[in-house]
């Protein structure tokens, strides 16, 4: 209990906090009079940092240095290349040291240097006119820079190579071994950073967000048991850790073997929907199904729109100056190649006075620059947009004034199909028609309500197809709307007192 007698929650991402829509909300709604809420995350440069969120206090802790790749292909590129310097910070510095060699052995008194110096090969024709005991060590040095090169792109780590796969299977059959930390240090680096913060609140309940957070919570808890506490655990799965997008065979294993040996030493589960709910009963073999906590919208207001900030636009057609009779489909989140947002860029040419605008974390990144070449290559570049986001609490208002939102989703990762995405969910509450790709949660929820169309996954021309049907007849699609109590059972009003309950239940 803090000094008001409130009791102490620590909430811990993984992240940076800003973006993570779910985990402000949560705790930003909560704190208060019932909650002392402490959120935790990771801090984006070298030096950590305070602030609130609402009543919540917010500490954002340096990760420090990346610990040693200590994996069983670094461990035997010694041994393929062993002429390989340690590492390339110490082959640069023996080249730079043979060539001031040679240039103290060319430059003294009664040496004849070739005439023309200049260009790309002016260290190969110094080397060649310099004494022959410079000339061998300049080629010995040179041989072994070389093997440095090769031995550092053979290292390089590989999604799916076999010394990978053979790693990750060796430890897997080691009994009493905890695999993933043999495979993957990043959980070692979170602990380390965040397990004496979470002991000096001493707190009364510890909230992990996703499952990088779950062990250390675990963990945490324990140690305050030692000390006479007695801590509950909640863990809050946003995804079915077997499903997420695979970094390569030894990654899956790891964090496979990380969540599945503390899931079930937390005292409660909850998750972001239905089918992840089941699958993690099911994997886990869990004796309750994880209570659902959509990762909805904040309900808005229209009659009271919110306070824009200084220099930001009200609204997405404002923002871009698009006028009345011109289209807008919007698409707000993530940006890779699986979330088919090139797919969006490829429907444009079939749309005529259509726009495209993509809210996505940082419109600087390179994919995002390959989206606006092929933009130009298609030539509607003057009909694709790109911004950062918008806080989570005003992207309702920014966003109403499109005529579609779009989730063009790839399948292929099992949490592709899954999921019911935040941003469709963040599409009803602006009031939006949607169109998205077949990936299954998403294209149940559509058909099921009558609020859109849905389109063939990576097939541009069917998303074409499904936009020209939408803003042809709107209103049939947003029919459903005019149900207020439609839209209200999918806002974070209603959704967030569920970890109010849970916190009850937890503490009795």
């Amino acid at each position: 209990m803090d000094k008001d007698g409130r009791p102490v929650v620590a909430m811990l991402v993984d992240n940076a906090i800003d973006g993570d829509s779910r985990v402000q909300k949560a705790a930003k709604s909560l704190a208060g009079p019932d909650w002392d809420v402490h959120l935790l995350g990771i801090a984006p440069g070298k030096v950590g940092d305070e602030y609130t969120l609402g009543s919540a206090k917010v500490r954002r802790i340096p990760l420090g240095k990346k610990f040693p790749d200590n994996s069983l292909r670094r461990r035997l590129k010694r041994l393929r290349f062993p002429l390989a310097y340690k590492d390339g910070s110490r082959a640069a510095q023996k080249e730079a040291l043979i060539r001031a060699k040679i240039v103290d052995a060319m430059a003294g008194p009664g040496r004849e240097l070739p005439s023309d110096l200049a260009g790309e090969g002016f260290w190969n024709a110094l080397a060649e006119a310099a004494p022959l005991r410079h000339r061998l060590r300049s080629a010995w040095i040179g041989h072994r820079v070389e093997k440095t090169r090769e031995a550092r792109r053979w290292a390089r780590r590989r999604e799916d190579g076999r010394l990978e796969r053979l790693e990750a299977d060796l430890w897997s059959k080691v009994p009493g071994i905890k695999v993933w930390r043999r495979l993957d240090k990043t959980p070692l680096r979170f602990e380390s950073a965040f397990l004496e913060h979470i002991v000096s609140l001493n707190p009364d309940i510890i909230h992990a967000h996703d499952f990088r957070m779950v062990g250390i919570a675990v963990r945490a808890r324990d140690l305050l048991r030692r000390a006479g506490r007695d801590p509950k655990v909640l863990y809050d799965c946003h995804e079915f850790v077997p499903g997420l997008e695979r970094y390569g065979y030894k990654w899956e294993v790891s964090q496979a073997d990380y969540e599945s040996r503390y899931i079930d030493r937390a005292d409660m589960i909850v998750t972001v929907g239905e089918p992840i709910a089941e699958c993690l009963k099911e994997t886990h073999g869990l004796d309750y199904r994880p209570e659902i906590i959509l990762n909805a919208p904040m309900s808005y207001d229209r009659s009271d729109p919110m306070e824009v900030p200084e220099g930001e636009a009200p609204d997405v057609r404002t923002e871009f100056a698009i006028p009345p009779e011109e289209g807008i489909v919007v698409y707000a989140g993530a940006a890779a190649q699986r979330r088919g947002l090139q797919d969006v860029v490829e429907a444009l040419p079939e749309l005529d006075s259509v726009h495209a605008v993509f809210l996505v974390p940082d419109p600087s990144k390179r994919f995002i620059g390959s989206l606006k070449t092929l933009a130009a290559e298609l030539g509607v570049a003057d009909r694709a947009h790109f911004r950062p986001y918008v806080s989570y609490d005003r992207i309702i208002q920014y966003i109403r004034t499109a005529d579609i939102g779009v989730y063009p989703l790839w399948r292929g990762p099992v949490n592709h199909d899954l999921a019911l995405g935040t941003k469709l969910l963040e599409y009803v509450q602006a009031e939006l028609p949607v169109v998205v790709s077949d990936a299954k949660a998403m294209a149940d929820f559509t058909a099921k309500h009558g609020i859109g169309e849905v389109f063939t996954a990576g097939k541009p021309k069917e998303l074409a197809t499904a936009l020209r049907t939408v803003l042809g007849d709107r209103e049939r699609y947003t029919a459903p709307y005019r149900d207020r109590g439609f839209i209200d059972r999918f806002t974070w009003e209603e959704q967030y007192p569920a970890y109010d309950k849970a916190y009850r239940a937890l503490l009795g």
